[in-house]
């Protein structure tokens, strides 16, 4: 789900997963894969790693979503929820 809730906040579903990650296994990007089969990447801010301890779970995020050039998404996310 990506819903707008203002110009520039966007309300988004889905689940948190790893996306990159070095040859130790420390996460370097996360993603959300929305249910409408979308796949944004999380700009890593100070929040970041507070969601590290959530892969694999289903979350709704509010944030700014930013198109790059080639068309993918990224989201820096303001607040989230983890959901059960």
């Amino acid at each position: 789900m990506q819903q707008p809730i203002n110009d520039s906040s966007t309300i988004v579903r889905g689940l948190l997963l790893p996306a990159e990650w070095l040859s130790d296994g420390t996460v370097t990007l996360l993603c959300i894969h929305t249910h409408q089969e979308e796949v944004i990447s999380i700009e890593m801010a100070a929040n970041t790693s507070l969601l590290m301890k959530h892969l694999r779970c289903e979350l709704v995020a509010i944030g700014i979503i930013k198109i790059d050039s080639k068309g993918r998404k990224s989201i820096k996310i303001t607040s989230f929820t983890i959901l059960p």
